[in-house]
């Protein structure tokens, strides 16, 4: 990602999250359990992962190389249950 984001777009990113987070909680049947400190402490761990992936290149090498890693064990999972004529490249 080369250009920078305006700040209305961080703004419905992060209004989206908390919508998403307020319907999870209203749509659940079981409020008072919800463990609070763990799922902020989830929600800071990803944007932390996706500024680290987003922001630095060293990142970006690190989840590219895990994306071709994944990419060719699903091929050869592929190959292994279907015949050729199944599998495209």
């Amino acid at each position: 990602i080369t250009q920078s984001t305006k700040y209305d777009d961080r703004a419905i990113s992060v209004l989206g999250l908390f919508v998403f987070q307020c319907g999870l909680y209203l749509s659940s049947t079981h409020r008072s359990v919800v463990p609070w400190p763990t799922v902020i402490v989830g929600l800071f761990i990803q944007q932390a992962i996706a500024f680290f992936v987003l922001k630095t290149g060293a990142g970006f090498s690190v989840f590219k190389w895990l994306a071709a890693l994944t990419c060719d064990f699903l091929n050869q999972g592929a190959q292994f249950f279907f015949s050729a004529d199944v599998i495209v490249d």
